[in-house]
C-alpha cells in the first residue's frame, strides 16, 4: 500500500505473519505488533519480520503516519 498525502492504518489478525517494510517521509510507524529488525529500524524507516514472516507487506507514504494494529 502507498499514498501520498494520508496515513495508513491497518488491522490485521493477532496471528498475523509477514516480512514488513514501512516508509514514511513526515510522519511516525507505530506497530502493536512484536517485530523482529532485519534491516533498517527508525521513527521513519522500519524492516523487519512479524510472527513466521513468509509474505511480504510493503507499506509507504509521505506525509501521513503508518500504524499497524491487532484486531479485536
Amino acid at each position: 500500500f502507498h499514498t501520498v498525502n494520508g496515513g495508513i492504518t491497518l488491522e490485521l489478525p493477532a496471528t498475523f505473519s509477514a516480512e514488513v517494510r514501512a516508509e514514511t517521509v513526515n510522519g511516525d510507524i507505530e506497530t502493536e505488533f512484536p517485530l523482529t529488525v532485519t534491516g533498517r529500524f527508525g521513527p521513519r524507516h522500519l524492516r523487519g519480520t512479524v510472527g513466521n514472516g513468509g509474505r511480504e507487506l510493503d507499506l509507504g507514504t509521505v506525509n501521513g503516519s503508518i500504524r499497524l494494529r491487532k484486531a479485536t
